[in-house]
């Protein structure tokens, strides 16, 4: 892979997760109004599914990115420079929802305590949950770099297989014996915090030493097709457990098929980019959404529940499933837009870009 294409499949992966976070939270949004096992209830199912990739993706670029970096630095150094492009902007976005929720859809009572406290408990948009759980990794990477570059290759995919066998594996095995039985497994795990540093070393491992010289198409192809018997598994697992009601238990992103399909896609999207390469105009272009991606994901909820408030949910039930699905489409497309030029705009003004 030439050195241009070796971050530009970085800077794809991010706009291809960020696209499919806006379709995973429109698809969450209307698949309760519908009927399990109806059409448009399975459709949404299979957009679920196919989407669930993109949180993963993110905590793997963050370890591709962030623990192969080779700059010099102190710890304190690292939190500074890391955690600042983090937190100012989760803070920045927490408000302004905040804001919107209190004047717009008065559902909070606007005061600061009540910010506080729904800041502290992530009580105030729910995407948000995401740089929850980032944060605190940012405390934990300069300590990781250190150790990624003291162990070598096999040891580190020796560590990351136990800790995915751990946190993946097993919950996925006693999910599955839980719809054929009542037999569990007993085990210890590390529970989603191990789950979410795991994915940022396999990101790590994938960038630094997965590498394709011979047969990347047909690699690139054969990843696809993992992908899709992974999100045809969580389809219709999820169709067989929920009863009645959606359960979104095979949903979650540290489930085995959940965390194949995203190492697939990250290394489909490798694998082609090793033989195919991207002009200069089209890499900047990538490179320029891939920066945008970071705060059209912060606003893109927020937009979409402003689109929701003029169309209720269960609107949609009385039309027909053709319509229902330009519908949704038409939602899916508004958001994602309107977030990357809510993006754009942002970088565009000198101050505002620093907190947004």
């Amino acid at each position: 892979m030439n050195k241009l294409n070796r971050f530009i499949y970085v800077d794809l992966l991010r706009v291809i997760a960020s696209v499919m976070v806006v379709a995973v939270h429109v698809a969450v949004h209307y698949i309760g109004i519908f009927k399990v096992g109806s059409i448009p209830w399975t459709m949404l199912d299979f957009i679920i599914a196919s989407t669930k990739f993109a949180v993963p993706v993110f905590f793997m670029l963050s370890g591709a990115v962030i623990l192969s970096s080779t700059r010099e630095e102190t710890y304190w150094q690292f939190i500074k420079r890391r955690l600042l492009k983090v937190a100012v902007p989760f803070l920045s976005y927490s408000v302004i929802a905040y804001l919107y929720f209190c004047f717009v859809k008065e559902t909070y009572d606007f005061g600061v305590v009540d910010f506080i406290k729904r800041f502290i408990g992530g009580d105030i948009i729910g995407h948000l949950w995401y740089l929850y759980a980032l944060i605190p990794f940012y405390f934990l990477l300069p300590i990781f770099r250190k150790f990624v570059r003291a162990v070598n290759r096999k040891e580190l995919l020796i560590f990351i297989t136990i800790m995915f066998c751990l946190n993946s594996g097993l919950p996925f095995l006693n999910n599955l014996l839980g719809v054929f039985s009542d037999f569990k497994i007993t085990y210890y795990s590390f529970s989603y915090a191990g789950a979410y540093l795991n994915y940022v070393l396999i990101g790590y491992y994938i960038h630094t030493y997965v590498d394709f010289r011979e047969k990347a198409n047909r690699k690139s192809i054969g990843y696809l097709l993992l992908y899709l018997c992974c999100i045809v598994f969580i389809t219709i697992m999820t169709y067989i457990v929920s009863e009645g009601k959606l359960n979104t238990s095979w949903y979650n992103i540290s489930m085995l098929p959940v965390g194949i399909s995203s190492i697939a896609i990250v290394l489909s999207v490798k694998a082609w980019l090793t033989n195919h390469n991207v002009g200069e105009r089209l890499a900047a272009a990538i490179s320029k959404l891939g920066m945008l991606s970071f705060s059209a994901y912060l606003i893109h909820m927020l937009i979409l529940r402003v689109i929701q408030t003029y169309i209720p949910a269960s609107y949609l039930d009385t039309l027909s499933t053709p319509k229902a699905a330009v519908f949704i489409l038409a939602e899916f497309v508004i958001a994602l837009v309107c977030s990357y030029l809510w993006s754009f705009a942002v970088s565009k003004i000198p101050v505002v870009k620093k907190i947004l």
